[in-house]
């Protein structure tokens, strides 16, 4: 009789634990972009495993560059056409501005710049921050939050 009492006890322990796991805890799965966007990124970037994750609505494929050793980001909306390409900067290859406003607003504080290329050919600069991203114009001008959301045109897909 103990025997079966402690069985019991045992499998109610066990579906009780195991209850207590969430179904999906935002790993690598979460973050997998539709299959045919992945195909579609394999296709242009054959031989290359990139980290998926999300921003809103897009999937972003990060990755390095085997040459340069450099950050490559390629931002896809919900359709699989391409946002932007981003790609990670030498520092003396991007606007003084960025830099002097960065260091103005940031003291201390280390950065990359990226520079991004969008669908409309407009090229501008970016800082990767965990507030959120910082974007710049070509020259090296900052670019208001409010406005970069208006001319990006994605956050409407």
């Amino acid at each position: 009789m103990k025997i079966l009492y402690l069985s019991l006890l045992f499998i109610f322990l066990l579906i009780t634990v195991s209850a207590q796991v969430p179904a999906n805890t935002g790993g690598p799965v979460a973050n997998m972009p539709p299959s045919f966007i992945e195909e579609k990124f394999k296709k242009e970037y054959p031989g290359i495993t990139p980290t998926w994750h999300m921003d809103e609505r897009l999937y972003i494929a990060d990755f390095t560059d085997t040459m340069s050793f450099r950050g490559i980001s390629i931002v896809y909306d919900r359709k699989g056409k391409i946002v932007r390409r981003e790609s990670e900067m030498e520092n003396s290859t991007y606007p003084q501005r960025i830099n002097d406003y960065f260091v103005k607003n940031y003291p201390g504080e280390k950065f990359k710049t990226w520079k991004c290329l969008d669908d409309k050919g407009i090229h501008s600069y970016c800082i990767k921050r965990p507030a959120g991203p910082l974007w710049f114009d070509k020259e090296g001008n900052y670019i208001e939050p409010e406005k970069k959301r208006t001319t990006r045109g994605d956050r409407n897909k």
